[in-house]
This record gives C-alpha cells, structure tokens and sequence, in this order.
C-alpha cells in the first residue's frame, strides 16, 4: 500500500570548481563516474515522506545516470527524535518490500477475540476505503486507520488507530478494557506504571480522568473509550476502542495490536537507487555478504535561508544490487561523495 506524500523542496546546491559531491566506482560490470559540475550532473537532497514518515534524501545525476540514496527515520513514535537524521558509521542496507514480496502486517477478522460474530470488516487507510475484510500492508510507514466490524446480527462497532509498520516501537502499548455487570468499566495500558508519564482519559472524545487506572460507571450504552499515553522514554501513542455496554461481545478491542508482521525493520536503514544506461538497479539487503554503507566521515555542508540542512556523507558501499530490467542480482561497488537534506 503507498499513500501519496508531500515533498519538502531544498534549493539545489551550486556547482563548486572543485567537486565536493561525487560517486565513482562499477555496477553490473559498468563503469559510473559522477561530479557535480561537470557534464551537467547537479546535486539534489530533498526531505521527503514515504507513507508519512521522514526520509532523507539526495540524488545526484547528470540526466542520463543517477544515484540516488535516501535513509530512513528512526524512533518515530517519539516526537522529540522523529526527523533527526542519526549519525553512524554504518547504515545496513535495506530490504525490499512493496507488492509482489511478503506483506509486512495482515489483520484478518480471524484475528479479533469476537471473530465468531463478525459478517465483515470495513477498512479505511488514510481516508480511503479498502475493499477487503483482511487489511494489508506492504510498505513501512505510519498509518491512520479506522475499522468498522459489522456483525451477523446488524450491530457494528468503529474505532480508529495510527500503526506503525516497519519501525521500531519504544513500548508495545495495549488498551485493555473490561466490563463488570453492564454498569462499570475498568481500563488500563498494559505496561509497568513506572513506565507511563501521562495518560489522559476520554469517553466519546470528552476528557474523563488523568488516573493510570481507569474506571466509571458514568458511561452511555456505545461509546468509544480514549487513552492518550505518554512514556518516560518519550514514546506518545493514541489508543481507542469501541465499548458496547448493552451486549460486550459486540465491542471493537485494540486492533493495533492485532496480526500477523515479520520482524523487519527499516530504522536508520538506507536504500540506493541507481540509473545507468536506461536500467534502474536496486541495492538489497544481504547479511551474509554485510550489505553496508560504509561512512568515513559527516559534516555540515550548508544551512539554507528556509532552515533547512545538508549533510555531506563520504563513505564506500560494496553490496548486490537487483536488475529490476531482468530480475537479476548483480554487484554494485562505489566510493561516495553525496548530500544529504535533513
């Protein structure tokens, strides 16, 4: 699934007599030479979104060849890191997704405790309707979400959520809710209390307590039940649930916790693009042949007059790269000189 984005627009970085931006070295057996400034290659960073998530970004090219590298944000369910480019001295390659290769979160109505009672899902990703009970993902990124479950018996049940796929998470927060004789409700995050900073607490959107734990019997017949948490380590994350008090198996618990994913990651990870003589290739991850980009030093290059910033990488990158023409796996080898906006 990709959600169409916003790019953040840095002015180009002007040309130097003496190249500060380069890539030099094979990929597939060809030669790739690169210098900003001369045979009209130019440097471009950009900070732009893949499925609402930051990434930093910089191509160079001369309109025929191009390499274009591009990192991905880390810790992004903490407001005070997410949009930091982190400095490393290396940055794993990483792995490929999108349509076609295993997807990277599944929810069925199977996975629902209420499953039994369920007729169908309907899903809505970023404001848009999907058009199957099983909601899927195939891109990293940070979602909206909203389910409605419509029972076999005509009552339906809604909540929206934000998920995060493909990154990190610095707690793994859970509403949990229970429902005692139809009058009173209990609520809590599932995680150690001296790990939550905050909790705010709301009944259809009006707020009720600030209390770790929560519990009332002022509650209508349907509602949904809210908890804004801030940890100590800075994570901030949203949780809502659906609450039917007349008849409780007809509830919509925390789906966000719900489904099948693999434990990829794409933190800090970068991706190399390259185009040369009309073919595009694709660096893969490759643990076994340690898929790195090597960096041997990062500074500064350039404030600009919005406030934007440049970073000038230099490192080395030797790892296999996918012919996306023919399918087949070649070996990419470069010394690189590039810009990065961040």
């Amino acid at each position: 699934m990709s959600i169409s984005c916003n790019k953040k627009e840095i002015p180009e970085i002007p040309q130097e007599n003496s190249p500060v931006f380069n890539v030099v070295g094979t990929i597939d057996g060809k030669k790739i030479k690169l210098h900003a400034g001369e045979n009209n290659a130019f440097m471009l960073p950009k900070i732009e979104k893949l499925n609402s998530v930051d990434q930093f970004t910089g191509q160079l090219t001369d309109g025929n060849s191009s390499v274009y590298i591009r990192f991905f944000d880390s810790n992004i369910d903490i407001p005070s890191l997410s949009g930091n480019f982190i400095e490393h001295s290396n940055y794993e390659i990483g792995e490929q997704y999108g349509f076609g290769l295993p997807p990277l979160l599944t929810i069925t109505p199977e996975n629902f405790t209420n499953s039994e009672l369920i007729e169908n899902i309907e899903w809505e990703v970023e404001g848009i309707l999907q058009n199957s009970s099983a909601l899927t993902f195939y891109e990293p990124g940070k979602y909206n979400v909203c389910a409605k479950l419509n029972f076999h018996t005509g009552e339906s049940a809604s909540s929206c959520n934000s998920i995060i796929v493909g990154y990190h998470s610095n707690g793994d927060v859970q509403l949990n809710f229970d429902l005692v004789q139809n009058e009173k409700i209990y609520a809590n995050i599932n995680i150690q209390e001296d790990e939550i900073s905050s909790i705010e607490w709301f009944i259809d959107n009006e707020f009720r307590s600030d209390d770790i734990y929560f519990s009332t019997t002022d509650i209508p017949n349907k509602f949904t039940l809210k908890a804004k948490v801030q940890l100590t380590n800075g994570k901030v994350d949203e949780r809502e649930v659906f609450i039917n008090k007349q008849a409780i198996d007809y509830s919509l618990e925390d789906f966000v916790v719900l489904g099948e994913k693999p434990s990829l990651k794409w933190d800090s990870k970068v991706i190399l693009t390259v185009e040369l003589n009309g073919i595009t290739y694709q660096s893969i991850n490759n643990p076994a042949s340690g898929s790195n980009f090597t960096v041997h030093d990062i500074s500064e290059y350039k404030t600009n007059s919005d406030g934007s910033k440049v970073k000038l990488l230099k490192g080395t990158l030797d790892t296999p790269f996918l012919n996306t023409t023919t399918g087949g796996i070649v070996n990419g080898a470069f010394e690189i000189e590039i810009g990065v906006a961040h």
